[in-house]
């Protein structure tokens, strides 16, 4: 079952029955037009904190939040996919303007592609437990590592090692996972220069 929830924020409730009109008309249509089981829901208070409790109460398998794509200023100022971060122990899936506005064939489970950033710490590996859960028979798991580029002023030949030694240790993490073959689902390994967001990204396009 999927719930649509919209949330009213403190200062908006004053305006409660208007308000409270609006959202329900906005979650009820969306609900309606899915073609899957749902429940529009409204709630009242800080967004974060209702989205999470209203997890735990139906105790959900992932929350999907949109993004409005506001800038690094307004990330940094915070945002309700960010905060979320703070206050759920459920996987938290973001779904940018762009995503929604080319949308692809929808995959069956178990049929989806998930690429995954891996560095090999305990974040990642639940990460990419959850990508395997997710992709299942059928489905395919990219992890990917990131190495980043040695600074410039490390010059030759200091610049070629500290390349060479972090490409290596990333190769070596890589080869490490694909030996453990447990995730229960098929995976590949991608080794990329570059920050880690940016090739992520690069990646999954």
């Amino acid at each position: 079952c999927v719930f649509v929830a919209h949330v009213v924020s403190p200062h908006q409730a004053e305006l409660d029955d208007e308000r409270h009109a609006v959202a329900w008309e906005l979650v009820s249509g969306l609900a309606d037009g899915l073609g899957v089981e749902s429940e529009p829901i409204v709630l009242d208070g800080f967004a974060p904190e209702r989205l999470a409790a209203l997890a735990d109460e139906r105790e959900v398998d992932a929350i999907v939040v949109g993004s409005r794509g506001l800038g690094r200023f307004a990330a940094a100022l915070g945002s309700v996919s960010h905060a979320l971060l703070e206050h759920v122990a459920r996987p938290v899936v973001v779904v940018p303007q762009a995503a929604a506005d080319h949308p692809r064939e929808p995959h069956e489970h178990g049929r989806c592609t998930v690429v995954v950033g891996y560095d090999g710490s305990r974040p990642a590996r639940e990460a990419l437990a959850y990508a395997a859960g997710r992709a299942a028979d059928g489905g395919l798991v990219v992890a990917v590592h990131a190495v980043q580029p040695a600074p410039d002023w490390l010059g030759s030949p200091y610049y070629q090692r500290a390349l060479d030694a972090s490409q290596t240790e990333g190769r070596e993490l890589l080869r490490a996972l694909e030996e453990e073959d447990d995730l229960g689902a098929e995976l590949t390994t991608s080794l990329l220069e570059g920050p880690p967001a940016r090739v992520i990204t690069a990646r999954s396009s």
